[in-house]
């Protein structure tokens, strides 16, 4: 099951890629680094063990390699822009809480029952337009949101109550049968 596990990984760090999330690429690089050093850890640690660092070494190049190709091969370039078109932190995090009032704002009105799921771009104009910052740019063109880049306040917006207490309960329902599971013991008890 190790190569289904690697293979489904790998599946994973293309959709986060191809997303171009900042904050979903960055925790994507922290978790493979950590990821990769607890493993080559237990390799090298393991008393007993007849692993030879020369094949820990090669899984190393060959894996460094497989990401640098799959890397090449997605143009990944576009996901890496999205840092260093970032020129000013201060203003990009400044509109982010602007845009979590204003998604506040369009939560109090469309939360009890909901707006629909996908449906948050299109009634965002509509709350953004109270906060000028990020409604219009100094040219007067105007600004798209596709997200609250909040999910704790886009779910139930889209959701509305009964629709959000339905994915918490399924995610809770989950997270107990894997409990019960003892999935820490079992990595196929998913």
């Amino acid at each position: 099951p190790a190569g289904i596990f690697a293979f489904l990984a790998v599946v994973i760090g293309i959709g986060i890629l191809i997303s171009r999330s900042r904050g979903a690429v960055v925790i994507m690089g922290v978790f493979a680094v950590i990821g990769m050093g607890a493993f080559f850890y237990h390799e090298l640690s393991s008393a007993g063990r007849s692993s030879r660092p020369w094949v820990l070494l090669a899984l190393a190049l060959i894996f460094g390699l497989f990401i640098r190709l799959g890397l090449v091969a997605l143009d990944s370039r576009g996901a890496l822009d999205r840092f260093t078109g970032m020129k000013n932190f201060d203003s990009v995090a400044g509109d982010r809480v602007m845009a979590g009032r204003a998604s506040l704002d369009m939560l109090k009105a469309e939360g009890h029952w909901g707006s629909g799921a996908g449906s948050f771009r299109h009634l965002f104009p509509k709350y953004q337009q109270n906060y000028p910052k990020i409604y219009r740019n100094p040219q007067g063109i105007r600004y798209v949101w596709q997200h609250a880049h909040n999910d704790i306040l886009q779910f139930p917006i889209e959701l509305g109550i009964a629709g959000t207490l339905l994915l918490v309960s399924g995610a809770l329902w989950f997270s107990i049968r894997l409990i019960r599971a003892y999935f820490w013991g079992n990595a196929l008890s998913v």
